[in-house]
């Protein structure tokens, strides 16, 4: 489905040809696309803040470690996600953290890169409106489901985080729906163990809100920064603000559970957003295609190699060693 949506598709939908598309990427020098590769290493390293806050004790290292070697698990493999966060799992135990660390890890870090996500539509229409650039109504129907949708997600995990009426009734839901499916109680309190999470998320964020936030939004930055840079390096000369609406709309197609990553879907629908919705002028469609294109192939592509052979590096590192249980900070 990824190949024919990018092979066939994409062309069709920038009105332009493969050849037009390999011919501005030759035009590139290797000089602009190592400056380009550099942008998002960095983008990479503003991310491991986060994760570095999420969970107390965590190096910069083993963070990028997580990072790189996850996305790479998870982009390749459908539905891949779960694989990469079983990996990651698997890596931290080797570190010494303990499974309710990295519950509440996987939590803080997802719900900051969601709220990131709500966040973003409403940035884009904002740009838009201080460029005086013309917004297309369709625009503001998406802006506004998709950041309406991506809080309600986020208001829901801070009510079932934040109180303990919402972790009382989570505690119930679980209950009645494990004797819907008559599946035997597990000998725990799952709800006490629901409020040790909750006290535990709640130290956390109250310790490194700050640096979670400011990590995630020059994460944010440097993806849009190397989006436009992509663009700029073809030759696709669209406006700050543009750049601004087109990331927030990658972002967003991004997070549907559609192919790997949305590679494929990505390619296309933001080629196709950026043509007929954003409707830059005196903007060369084929040079926007082969823009997108070479930005997916960092945000998304590099990461596959990349992580791969960190994986192979942490796994010839690693052998032979056990799990450490070794009582870190923030443990729930």
């Amino acid at each position: 489905m990824a190949v024919l949506a990018i092979g066939v598709l994409l062309p069709r939908v920038a009105g332009t040809t493969w050849t037009t598309v390999v011919l501005s990427w030759r035009a590139v020098p290797w000089w602009q696309l190592g400056l380009l590769v550099g942008l998002w290493f960095v983008g990479l390293v503003a991310h491991s803040w986060v994760l570095t806050a999420a969970m107390p004790g965590l190096t910069r290292r083993r963070a990028l470690t997580l990072n790189l070697t996850g996305s790479a698990v998870a982009n390749v493999l459908p539905f891949g996600g779960g694989a990469g966060i079983a990996l990651n799992f698997f890596m931290v135990r080797r570190w010494g953290f303990t499974a309710g660390q990295f519950s509440l890890f996987t939590l803080l870090s997802n719900g900051w890169n969601v709220l990131a996500k709500a966040a973003l539509p409403a940035l884009a229409v904002t740009a838009l409106l201080v460029a005086d650039s013309p917004i297309d109504p369709r625009l503001l129907l998406v802006a506004t489901v998709g950041s309406g949708l991506l809080l309600l997600v986020v208001l829901v995990v801070v009510y079932v985080v934040g109180s303990a009426r919402g972790t009382h009734a989570v505690a119930r839901s679980v209950d009645v729906l494990r004797r819907a499916l008559r599946r035997p109680a597990d000998g725990t309190d799952l709800e006490s163990r629901l409020l040790a999470v909750r006290a535990s998320a709640r130290a956390v964020v109250r310790r490194a809100w700050l640096q979670m936030t400011v990590a995630m939004t020059a994460y944010s930055a440097l993806g849009a920064a190397l989006l436009w840079c992509c663009l700029h390096a073809l030759g696709a000369g669209l406006g700050i603000a543009a750049v601004v609406a087109l990331f927030a709309f990658e972002r967003g197609v991004t997070a549907l559970p559609i192919t790997p990553g949305g590679v494929g879907v990505a390619e296309v629908a933001t080629t196709a957003f950026a043509l007929h919705v954003l409707s830059p002028s005196g903007v060369d469609p084929a040079a926007l295609a082969a823009g997108v294109l070479l930005y997916r192939a960092l945000a998304f592509g590099a990461e596959i190699p990349a992580g791969g052979l960190w994986l192979v590096g942490w796994f010839v590192a690693n052998r032979g060693s056990g799990v450490r249980h070794t009582a870190l900070p923030g443990s729930a």
